[in-house]
């Protein structure tokens, strides 16, 4: 609609002939990939504030992640490197699939940019996903957004 006042043709240019266009599109990004890197930790952050839990739901999964035994060393292979997948304890085993997407967002451990529930508090957690009652598919939609 917008276009319409304008008088405009439409006219066909082979990609040979386009070589300003061309070279623009082949220039290298010049941002580094620490800047990328930086761009992607302010993002995390920002979703582990805006989450939608209380800040004592916060707290409180962070402090039961730093008493999970699991999460715990998740936590310290995030902040070091991940040993083989044969050096790994069995319990361990089936997160070293998944270990590009976890991730330490101040102190709180994350699956891409969700939540990692502690055992003892999944529970706990599914119970409070429910009590919404949305049904069964927006519980789950729910659920794969916020928590793993």
């Amino acid at each position: 609609m917008r276009l319409m006042r304008y008088n405009y043709t439409v006219k066909y240019v082979p990609g040979k002939q386009l070589v300003l266009a061309d070279a623009l599109s082949r220039i290298p990004i010049a941002s580094g990939r620490e800047d990328l890197e930086s761009e992607n930790e302010a993002f995390v952050r920002f979703i582990v504030q805006n989450i939608p839990t209380t800040d004592d739901m916060l707290t409180r999964i962070k402090s039961e992640q730093d008493r999970d035994e699991i999460c715990i060393q998740l936590k310290k292979y995030c902040k070091t490197n991940w040993p083989h997948i044969k050096n790994l304890p069995d319990k361990l085993q089936p997160y070293y699939a998944f270990r590009e997407n976890l991730s330490l967002v101040e102190g709180v451990l994350l699956f891409n940019l969700r939540l990692v529930i502690p055992v003892l508090m999944q529970e706990e957690i599914l119970k409070n996903l429910h009590e919404g009652h949305l049904g069964v598919n927006k519980c789950r939609a729910r659920a794969q957004q916020t928590v793993w």
